[in-house]
């Protein structure tokens, strides 16, 4: 009856070449029907001499056997099998060595790498002992290359780092404590920022009558979070805020002023101990005050600068007063 498949003569891998007829030379052409032959190593090859098998005391380059002696022309090649690849010799499941895949031999070609939820696309080890996993990214000449490599086993670290969707110039990698990083500026993010001064001094004040003080003049002024006389935290400018005052309150007449005191206020009220006094039981001409803190920031909250004297007589003048402030962390 007729076979449906391979053919029978298929089913073995292993082919019989044409016998070589030696001439006293060492090296001679395979061929199989007359038509050179290429083998696929020359492991893979049995010759009989004189009755004597060959094997592995010769070489092969493409269709060309070299014995690296010569041959006697009266010596008999009984045989010459060709041990390729097919059906029989096909490999079983995890059977395949490191020894049996040559250095280097597996390609970009070749690796489709795929992760699941489960599964990393690739894992790199360590050597069991005390060498730590890591990758190495090599450059264009593969002289040398930079490493990324776990923390210690000791450390007993399991996370994961996920990058941002995008790119942001002049700025630094940092994470939110659960493995996910963002952009943000080195040093950390100190704008806004501002610091602005009196040019027109508030006269004439009534004593005892807190004032809140007007800058005239913005020596600078990043994100334009500076107006109407006060400080506000603009959309997206949340964070840790350094700032610092300063103003100089006179009698408006001579050596009639008693204290002095300046207030920062946040969302319209005084804010507890930020400020700065000066109290006196004797007269004087004037007092200079300073003050700077430190306050954690949200988004709309604004700051301004208040200040009162207490005069025995005349009225309070307010000097020269100059409101600085920059954001140094996120």
């Amino acid at each position: 009856m007729s076979y449906l498949g391979r053919g029978v003569d298929k089913i073995s891998n292993i082919e019989t070449l044409d016998n070589i007829t030696f001439n006293g030379a060492s090296s001679y052409t395979l061929q199989k029907g007359g038509v050179n032959f290429v083998p696929t190593s020359a492991a893979a090859i049995l010759i009989s001499i004189d009755g004597v098998v060959q094997s592995g005391n010769f070489t092969v380059s493409s269709s060309t056997i070299d014995f690296g002696t010569a041959i006697a022309s009266s010596s008999t090649c009984n045989f010459i099998i060709h041990l390729g690849t097919g059906v029989l010799t096909a490999p079983s499941d995890g059977s395949v060595t490191t020894a049996r895949i040559a250095d280097d031999a597996v390609t970009e070609a070749k690796l489709n790498l795929i992760s699941t939820s489960s599964v990393p696309s690739l894992e790199a080890k360590g050597d069991g002992s005390s060498q730590d996993g890591y990758i190495q990214l090599n450059c264009s000449q593969n002289t040398h290359g930079i490493k990324l490599k776990s923390p210690p086993h000791s450390a007993g670290q399991s996370y994961t780092l996920t990058f941002p969707q995008s790119i942001s110039a002049d700025t630094f990698l940092k994470t939110d404590g659960s493995g996910n990083l963002s952009f943000a500026a080195a040093g950390g993010n100190m704008t806004p920022a501002f610091s602005v001064r009196q040019t027109t001094n508030q006269t004439g004040l009534s004593s005892d009558t807190l004032t809140k003080i007007s800058f005239q003049s913005e020596v600078f002024d990043t994100d334009n979070a500076f107006a109407s006389d006060k400080f506000t935290v603009p959309s997206g400018k949340a964070g840790r805020y350094f700032f610092d005052a300063s103003t100089r309150i006179r009698s408006g007449t001579v050596f009639q002023l008693r204290n002095a005191v300046m207030y920062f206020y946040k969302n319209g009220s005084a804010m507890g101990d930020q400020y700065s006094a000066h109290y006196n039981s004797n007269l004087m001409l004037e007092s200079r005050q300073n003050y700077s803190f430190v306050d954690d920031a949200s988004v709309g909250d604004y700051y301004e600068i208040y200040a009162t004297g207490t005069v025995d007589s005349g009225t309070v003048n307010l000097y020269q007063t100059t409101f600085t402030g920059f954001k140094i962390l996120e």
